[in-house]
C-alpha cells in the first residue's frame, strides 16, 4: 500500500486538516492525464458525463436492444459490460459515479430501501410525461 493510501486508510488527509495551499493548476493537470473525462475548469475539478440521446440514429443503432417504447417508460444505464440497468436500479448505479450522491449511494442498496425506491420511481417515471419545462404534476 502506498504511503498516501496509508495515510487515507488512517483518515490523516492533511489538505483536509486545513493550512495546506490549494494545488496550482500546473501541479493539477498532470494528475488529471490519468483521469480520463476528468478536467480543470477555473478553480475546479470536473466531470462531463456524455447522456445518449434515444431519439438520434446514431444512438439507435449503438444500442439496438432497446425499445423507444421501454426508454421512455425509464431510463436505462448501460454499464461497461453492455448490460443495462433500468429505472431505479439505474439510477442506483449512476449515484455511484455522481459525487454529490456518494453520500446516499450506499443507502439505495440497503434491505427495505431498493423496493421503496422502485415504487417512487415507478410513480415518477409515470408522471413525466406531465411535466412542463418548471413543474411536473402527479397523476
Amino acid at each position: 500500500m502506498t504511503d498516501l493510501a496509508t495515510s487515507l486508510v488512517r483518515k490523516k488527509c492533511a489538505p483536509c486538516e486545513g493550512g495546506v495551499a490549494p494545488l496550482t493548476p500546473e501541479q493539477i493537470r498532470p494528475m488529471l492525464k490519468g483521469l480520463p473525462g476528468w478536467s480543470l475548469d477555473g478553480p475546479a475539478i470536473t466531470r462531463t458525463y456524455k447522456f445518449a440521446n434515444y431519439h438520434e440514429r446514431e444512438t439507435r443503432e449503438h444500442f439496438p436492444q432497446f425499445a423507444l417504447a421501454d426508454l421512455n417508460k425509464a431510463m436505462h444505464v448501460v454499464l461497461p459490460s453492455n448490460q443495462a440497468r433500468t429505472g431505479y436500479d439505474g439510477f442506483a448505479v449512476l449515484a455511484w459515479h455522481l459525487p454529490v450522491l456518494w453520500v446516499a449511494a450506499p443507502l439505495l442498496k440497503l434491505p427495505g430501501i431498493s423496493h421503496a425506491g422502485r415504487l417512487v420511481y415507478a410513480r415518477i417515471a409515470k408522471s413525466r410525461h406531465n411535466c412542463t419545462d418548471e413543474t411536473c404534476s402527479h397523476r
